[in-house]
């Protein structure tokens, strides 16, 4: 009984620090937001990649490692490395994982770098319908 009290004071917790997150992000921008896509031919071997609420989607651990040389005959050719590891909580209904990436341009001397924690929280409907919406906040550097 006590262990329940304790897990739906952790739900509440993470949906009040969560909600607090999402709505610093979009309305108190920290400055001047610069991108560079990266992306994986076999996109679906980078979950986090592909979207946050993937986080916790698997049952156990998951650590996953990709890379992609494009164009290796061109010398100094574009190189992207990403691994990510996630964790399921079933008993918090959530997910979190680490995103780590590198992104280089070749001879163009541009790179990105980018550390990335990942959150998702599973909402279950009806049956075997479930909502799974997800965060992640980055930081990126050269």
């Amino acid at each position: 009984m006590k262990n329940n009290k304790l897990i739906k004071a952790w739900r509440r917790l993470l949906l009040k620090v969560l909600l607090a997150l999402i709505i610093s992000v979009c309305f108190f921008p920290v400055g001047m937001v610069y991108s560079q896509d990266i992306h994986f031919s076999q996109f679906y071997a980078a979950p986090l990649q592909l979207a946050p609420s993937y986080a916790g989607s698997y049952l156990g651990t998951r650590i996953i490692t990709n890379y992609r040389m494009q164009w290796p005959s061109i010398p100094d050719a574009y190189n992207t490395f990403a691994l990510s590891v996630d964790q399921r909580f079933p008993e918090l209904n959530s997910g979190i994982g680490l995103l780590v990436t590198r992104d280089s341009k070749g001879d163009l001397d541009i790179s990105t770098n980018t550390i990335g924690l990942v959150y998702s929280y599973d909402i279950k409907i009806k049956g075997s319908f479930h909502f799974r919406p997800g965060v992640q906040m980055a930081y990126s550097f050269s």
